[in-house]
């Protein structure tokens, strides 16, 4: 498979999350501190396959026509050699945008702290999963805030999934190595509010997250995109080989 080589790394997930609890609800006046976290770290190269690169920037170049004929019928003989003009196709321009992940539980001892807020400078980075989920049992949510609030137009999220599909009673969790999917309606919905929940039983979470999410904004000719790379370092049988 031929692959574009990017310098940043590209954050992606399936939204199949799933709960087998019920925690009890915290009182909404309780006060939450958030634990801030500041990624400062430069990503690492990554690979992408080249029709999703296609797929992302699809709709950024005009596409060459040609020039339509006058009348109906065959054309006349002096202008059937014709070569037909095309318009320049300009390629868009990258712009990257900074990224904010929060994650948040109704109840202590799933992750590192009830909330935690993870910001990444442009272009976003990578999250490991062990670095903040401390709990074998239990939920949690994750929210991805992609860009800044002034920032205008629709955003586009694709999932290239790194995640092996394993079955955990009677259902497949991960979408498999090598292959990738348009998120973005499936995204909108479950990000609202409090984020996507996942639960972290025999590492329900892994499987649904690990991968590559890709977030991209088009505006007139700019591609504005942000991404993150989940994984755990702890559980490499998880994962796809990259």
């Amino acid at each position: 498979m031929r692959v574009f080589l990017f310098g940043l790394v590209f954050f992606l997930f399936h939204l199949v999350a799933h709960s087998n609890e019920s925690p009890k609800e915290h009182d909404h006046n309780e006060a939450v501190h958030a634990t801030l976290v500041e990624v400062t770290k430069s990503a690492k190269d990554f690979k992408i396959p080249t029709d999703l690169w296609d797929l992302i920037i699809d709709g950024e170049k005009l596409e060459s026509k040609p020039i339509e004929e006058a009348g109906h019928g065959k054309a006349d003989s002096n202008q059937e050699n014709k070569e037909v003009e095309t318009k320049k196709v300009d390629s868009p321009i990258i712009v990257w945008m900074p990224l904010k992940i929060s994650l948040s539980a109704q109840q202590e001892g799933i992750i590192k702290d009830k909330e935690v807020e993870i910001s990444y400078g442009m272009g976003g980075g990578e999250l490991d999963l062990k670095d903040f989920v401390v709990g074998d049992k239990g939920s949690f949510f994750i929210k991805f805030s992609p860009g800044e609030a002034k920032d205008s137009g629709q955003l586009q999220v694709y999932f290239f999934s790194l995640s092996r599909k394993r079955k955990i009673d009677s259902e497949i969790f991960g979408s498999g190595c090598n292959v990738y999917f348009d998120i973005s309606k499936k995204w909108a919905s479950e990000n609202s509010k409090k984020g996507i929940k996942v639960n972290v039983t025999e590492s329900r979470h892994v499987s649904v997250l690990g991968g590559h999410f890709i977030f991209v904004k088009k505006l007139d000719n700019k591609l504005y995109i942000s991404q993150i790379k989940i994984y755990d370092s702890t559980k490499p049988e998880y994962f796809c080989r990259e």
